[in-house]
């Protein structure tokens, strides 16, 4: 709910562009038909953000051994949904690298700074990009 009144408070104040969209199926397989068809109406720059993150915002790097990052490392990633609900790490990169990939299905989501995320066991990152990042793209 938090990330949702920060979307809307952004949007307030500057907007987000505008694009056509391609990865809607993405969009309406984690927030559903109904909410994606109110969003594209009332709001359709948060569509737009979503369609982008979609596409170039979640990034998952390998790290040379000498490298480290600022997070702990995760052990589990948590899925969206109010429920808790977490996957392991191999679970998660099977997900990733099966070619189908959607990354509104995990909790996290793009904020004014880029994110990293440490796996735990192996040398691979997660990168979120900011914002303004993923819209510039």
């Amino acid at each position: 709910m938090k990330k949702l009144v920060f979307l809307s408070l952004l949007i307030l104040s500057g907007g987000l562009g505008f694009s056509q969209l391609n990865h809607t199926d993405k969009i309406i397989e984690v927030y559903g038909f109904e909410w994606f068809n109110q969003m594209n109406t009332n709001n359709p720059d948060v569509i737009n953000l979503l369609d982008k993150y979609a596409d170039h915002g979640f990034v998952v790097q390998e790290l040379s051994s000498d490298k480290t990052t600022a997070s702990d490392p995760l052990a589990a990633i948590p899925l969206r949904g109010k429920t808790g609900e977490t996957i392991t790490v191999l679970e998660f990169m099977n997900a990733y690298n099966s070619g189908d990939f959607n990354p509104l299905k995990y909790d996290f989501f793009p904020g004014n700074e880029m994110q990293t995320f440490s796996l735990e066991g192996t040398n691979l990152v997660i990168y979120i990009l900011s914002q303004e990042s993923i819209l510039q793209n």
